[in-house]
């Protein structure tokens, strides 16, 4: 049997991992201007929505809505209440990634269901004040994925549009380049603990 000690480090270690540490765009003690860029969603059924999301900011992850929506409705079964987030960001030269794809409300749906994923990553440089959504359209056919301001004008270079057969091909070759990642790290690991 586990000792009361045992069991409470146990708890403690299962629930510090899931923290991790995301990107603040707008660093503590920031006193220049801001943007805002809110994520969105459409297509809301009762089992899932389509959900358009600042994912990166200069290649560094940052609070996103899956991860919110995800938290906000735990133990709720197959209801769920979309979340987006909105994040200010300074006022300069920055390098985004924007993503698209379906959010279903159960981990067991989106295991057995096509998720039509797209990433866009662009340049861009906000205008102060300017309060920007990202946007898009997910079908079976077509993903879309793009960056608009409060005026619903579409920003230079955010765009991006694939077709199924290419989000599926780029979504396999991702796939299998994350595995040769693991496989890479676990073999250097390895050799580490043998010494060599």
């Amino acid at each position: 049997m586990y000792s009361f000690r045992t069991l409470t480090w146990l708890v403690s270690f299962l629930l510090l991992s899931g923290c991790v540490t995301l990107y603040q765009p707008v660093p503590e003690g920031y006193t220049g201007t801001i943007a805002q860029v809110a994520d969105s969603y459409n297509n809301l059924t009762n089992s899932y929505a389509d959900y358009f999301e600042l994912n990166k900011v200069d290649g560094k992850a940052i609070k996103g809505s899956f991860a919110e929506t995800r938290s906000r409705n735990y133990g709720r079964g197959m209801a769920f209440d979309p979340y987006m987030v909105s994040r200010p960001l300074p006022t300069k030269e920055q390098t985004l990634t924007l993503i698209a794809y379906r959010f279903y409300s159960t981990d067991f749906e989106s295991m057995l269901s096509d998720n039509y994923m797209i990433r866009h990553t662009f340049t861009f440089t906000p205008k102060a004040n300017e309060h920007y959504r990202v946007s898009g359209e997910v079908t079976s056919e077509q993903s879309s994925v793009w960056l608009e301001d409060s005026k619903g004008n579409k920003i230079a270079g955010s765009y991006f549009s694939i077709d199924a057969a290419t989000r599926e091909e780029n979504n396999r070759l991702a796939r299998e380049q994350r595995q040769q990642e693991i496989i890479a790290k676990n073999k250097e690991e390895r050799r580490k603990k043998r010494g060599f």
